[in-house]
């Protein structure tokens, strides 16, 4: 009996270290929001449980005497204050642990840096309008973003670019961190950034492997991206690297990678970097067109959506199999996935818990425990597996916690979302389901 607990402990020891290495190589999924008003807000951007950075793009005006102005497309109009609202969508991110952060330039020529003071001020205005500063004019409100992205085709002035990353990066001085990331060309070096990623003091680079036939992947001969990935990674100092690709055929010009070619081909060859961190996609609107069933989380080897804390829609049933068995749920779960969890529990479960009536009077107190992370639902009707099937496929950030044969069957159909469910009195995880993305298979 001892020596088949031991066995089982250095199963689950062995588990868990095997889990750890996995996620050291996962990668994130980092999305442009910003320049097409029919991509959803920048909540429901996040909400999807796709990406862990987001770029507002773009600051599109600033230098040569010009007064910095953002460019949100169909989104909003900052001339009339109408961008600030963009603040409880930066919070409602911020909450959910996704970065944002704001996009200087982009494709147009309405912006350049001509001398070492107007890099200065161009660091002291975003400090004090987007960041950690104060000014009674912030174009989008009072939340303060993440960092600053450059994103500089041109615009002039490369050499001050360096100077606009050395100011910004000393406001990390003042307590909170501004992250700095550059989304350069895939040729190396990049004419317009090569200045200010010599610097040293970028965390982040996503290189973008499209628009440049010499760089990008083709399956045919590989090489030109393969080259320009190892010394992109070599050459410039940043903790971490992306492969920057069009979400979609309409998104770019060239370059687009279909999904299968990316897990077989591309992703295991980047991984080889140590600094691998993800792909980053141009851009939300043609994100959401390419992928009418599956989420583009899963270009990846698992859903990178899910991670530490863990979210966990509980039913009904699920509470109230809890009870029989003696788990308090929140322990439970954390005792199976060896991570902070957050039980969620929807208005329909909750509306069914109290039609239920006085069978279930403890299973509704559970429910109402501060712990639980209450989630509205605006859609008519209260039938709970609905429900529950409608947010996941919409929204693969969560496991789902059911007992429920039915439901389960349900849930296996969708791509990339786990089912939590009890036995021999404790909580255990089924497998992730396989899916398929692009004609190929994905084992999550």
């Amino acid at each position: 009996m001892g020596a088949k607990i031991c066995l089982e402990h250095a199963i689950i020891f062995l588990l868990v270290l095997l889990a750890l290495a996995f996620e050291s190589k996962a990668g994130s999924i980092v999305i442009y929001w910003g320049q097409d008003g029919r991509e959803g807000t920048l909540t429901d951007t996040c909400a999807s449980g796709n990406y862990k950075i987001v770029n507002i793009a773009f600051l599109s005006t600033f230098g040569g005497g010009r007064k910095p102005q953002i460019n949100l497309a169909g989104h909003c109009d900052p001339a009339s204050n109408g961008c600030k609202i963009v603040s409880q969508g930066i919070r409602y991110c911020q909450s959910q642990g996704i970065k944002v952060l704001l996009s200087l330039g982009g494709g147009t020529r309405t912006y350049s840096l001509s001398s070492v003071a107007e890099a200065r001020n161009l660091a002291d205005y975003l400090w004090n309008n987007f960041l950690g500063g104060s000014s009674n004019a912030r174009p989008l409100g009072d939340a303060v973003l993440d960092g600053i992205d450059f994103d500089i085709e041109g615009g002039g002035g490369p050499s001050y670019y360096a100077e606009l990353a050395r100011g910004l990066s000393e406001y990390s001085k003042r307590g909170r961190k501004v992250y700095l990331a550059a989304a350069p060309q895939c040729p190396f070096p990049d004419a317009s950034l090569n200045s200010a990623l010599s610097t040293g003091l970028f965390d982040y680079v996503w290189i973008q492997f499209y628009n440049n036939p010499q760089c990008e992947y083709k399956t045919s001969s590989p090489n030109g991206f393969k080259n320009s990935w190892q010394k992109w990674t070599t050459s410039v100092s940043a903790s971490q690297f992306f492969i920057g690709l069009p979400a979609s055929t309409a998104a770019a010009g060239s370059g687009y990678v279909a999904p299968n070619v990316l897990n077989s081909q591309v992703l295991p060859f980047a991984k080889g970097s140590s600094k691998y961190g993800g792909v980053m996609l141009w851009n939300k609107y043609n994100d959401d067109k390419n992928r009418p069933n599956v989420s583009s989380a899963l270009f990846f080897t698992h859903n990178t959506a899910l991670g530490p804390p863990y979210r966990v829609l509980v039913d009904t049933n699920f509470i109230n199999f809890s009870i029989q068995n003696k788990l308090d749920l929140e322990k439970g779960m954390m005792d199976c996935l060896y991570a902070k969890c957050t039980p969620c529990i929807t208005d329909c479960v909750m509306a069914e818990l109290e039609k239920l009536g006085q069978k279930y009077r403890v299973a509704l107190r559970i429910a109402k425990d501060p712990r639980f992370e209450r989630l509205p639902c605006t859609h008519k009707g209260t039938y709970a597996d609905d429900c529950l099937v409608d947010r996941v496929t919409q929204h693969k950030c969560f496991i789902v916690a059911t007992c429920d044969r039915d439901l389960k069957r349900r849930i296996r159909k969708i791509p990339g979302v786990p089912i939590m469910y009890i036995t021999q009195h404790k909580y255990s995880i089924e497998r992730m389901p396989e899916a398929t993305i692009g004609g190929g298979k994905l084992k999550l």
